[in-house]
């Protein structure tokens, strides 16, 4: 601080500004801060960290972990998708068989109630093969 104060008189008493660097900006808070009874700063909750006094190498291996398992969760999240869009197309091609055979059902309905009303011939003919259909031999148990 005293080094500022040098400086700016020099300048023969005129101020001009003059940036401060990031150690300098840390040295002027931390004579500005009080410090409580373990000689931590009072609001700074990672400033140890930040001056070099943390443990670095911990700090680096739990960031590597961390990244290594955000790499297999985005995997996992990518094969999911992939499982999702191939559950979506086959329920969509099973919604689609389903609608085809429900139509074909309707008009296969409604030509058996037309065939029963315009054609005795075809009365006889599904009586005569529910009958057979009868005599068959049970294949189940």
């Amino acid at each position: 601080m005293a080094e500022l104060e040098a400086d700016s008189t020099l300048s023969g008493g005129t101020s001009h500004r003059q940036e401060l660097t990031s150690d300098e900006c840390t040295a002027i808070f931390l004579e500005c801060t009080e410090k409580d009874l373990r000689g931590t700063p009072y609001g700074v909750g990672s400033l140890k960290d930040t001056l070099g006094k943390g443990n670095q190498p911990s700090q680096t291996e739990a960031f590597l972990t961390l990244q290594e398992q955000l790499k297999e969760a985005q995997c996992q999240i990518e094969v999911q998708a992939t499982l999702n869009a191939e559950a979506a197309a086959r329920e969509k091609e099973t919604h689609l068989l389903v609608a085809k055979q429900k139509s074909e059902i309707k008009e296969l309905t409604l030509m058996a109630k037309f065939m029963r009303h315009t054609n005795p011939a075809f009365l006889e003919f599904i009586a005569s093969q529910s009958a057979e259909e009868d005599n068959l031999p049970s294949t189940t148990p």
